[in-house]
């Protein structure tokens, strides 16, 4: 798999774990939700940073909600 951006590389489990273009926005989302809540637990189990920023996604902040809250 290319990378979209220069210097960044989205690994091969990561791009498997995505749905296929047909599978609905929400469906997409619902996947992009757990791959966020999974790398956020990983960093605070290893204390990797002293926190991690969230960005909401299309400027909807309750997105960022949902995927802190596991919606």
């Amino acid at each position: 798999m290319s990378d979209t951006l220069p210097g960044v590389h989205i690994p091969d489990e990561v791009i498997m774990t995505l749905p296929s273009r047909d599978g609905g926005l929400e469906v997409a989302r619902a996947v992009g939700r757990q791959l966020a809540r999974d790398l956020l637990h990983h960093i605070k189990a290893e204390s990797m940073f002293p926190g991690a920023y969230l960005i909401a996604p299309n400027r909807d902040p309750w997105e960022a909600l949902k995927t802190l809250n596991g919606d």
